[in-house]
């Protein structure tokens, strides 16, 4: 790895410091530490047409680091949000649920099939307009900088969704004024302090800006809970399938970054694409956030 170059950059979103080091760069973008808190961030200005930029059509049937065809997926993308309707039932009963980034739908989908009264934001028009006419689910373009709901929720959803965001902090403490006492919040995501990262290091698949704007670990998300009121009462490993069509998309896109490109990405080709492989890392994680029933006051 090459030696980090210490010099003040940007403002770490987690802990406010203006002191930060360039690690290294992947596709033309430094991979920011934070010195104050060691947070991991990419060197990106905020935009307000980044989402809708990366997040295009291309970004959902262009392969690379994105899909290849993400509606394809369907069958596997319902059955992860089953799982997950399933976990979140351990805590709560069904009532409002909204989830952000929901995309085509699949995962509100198994949300509503279980009871909850759904709503779904999604920068992307054709995600929303599959969503709404072949799933008659609730779904609005829009994005959680500007979307505010119109009674409080139960609970919120963001899988794959958090290290997506400029703002991190501030979006969990927007989400907790929209919850009602007692709701939760459910995020998946990617943890760079799994022994997954360690052994890539700077070659990790999610190192991938500007899609990729932060990396947390495990006692971050902790953290960023903390900072908005709400307690994270569980958290583990999910389990994680992708089909083989994904899977090619996305270790084709991964091989051009390593030597012997042309012969890794000739192995990737045969992969079969109508298999679906279980993830074998353990880089991935979820966490249920619970905001308070009460508010507790201290009296002098």
């Amino acid at each position: 790895m090459e030696s980090a170059v210490h010099r003040p950059i940007r403002i770490c979103n987690l802990c406010k410091s203006s002191e930060s080091k360039s690690l290294f760069e992947v596709e033309g973008v430094a991979v920011l530490q934070c010195k104050a808190c060691s947070h991991q961030f990419a060197d990106l200005l905020e935009s307000e047409s980044h989402v809708q930029t990366v997040y295009d059509d291309d970004y959902f049937f262009g392969g690379g680091a994105g899909y290849d065809n993400y509606l394809r997926d369907s069958a596997l993308l319902v059955e992860r949000g089953e799982r997950y309707a399933n976990l979140v039932s351990k805590h709560l009963k069904p009532g409002a649920m909204v989830e952000i980034g929901a995309a085509a739908g699949f995962g509100l989908k198994a949300f509503a099939d279980l009871g909850w009264d759904v709503t779904g934001i999604d920068p992307n028009p054709s995600m929303v307009q599959f969503a709404r006419e072949q799933l008659g689910m609730n779904l609005h373009v829009d994005s959680l900088e500007t979307w505010v709901p119109n009674k409080p929720v139960n609970l919120v959803v963001l899988v794959q969704v958090l290290p997506h965001l400029f703002q991190p902090r501030e979006a969990i403490a927007k989400i907790a004024s929209w919850l009602a006492p007692g709701g939760c919040l459910l995020v998946e995501t990617w943890r760079r302090d799994s022994l997954t990262t360690r052994m890539t290091g700077r070659g990790w698949h999610e190192y991938n800006p500007p899609s990729v704007l932060h990396w947390f670990t495990l006692q971050e998300l902790k953290s960023l809970g903390d900072t908005a009121g709400l307690k994270m009462v569980s958290y583990g490993r999910p389990k994680k399938y992708i089909s083989g069509l994904h899977l090619k998309s996305i270790l084709h896109h991964q091989a051009t970054r390593f030597p012997l490109s042309r012969i890794l990405k000739s192995c990737i080709s045969m992969i079969p694409t109508k298999l679906n492989f279980r993830y074998p890392a353990e880089d991935l994680v979820w966490a249920m956030y619970q905001k308070p029933f009460t508010t507790s006051t201290s009296e002098d």
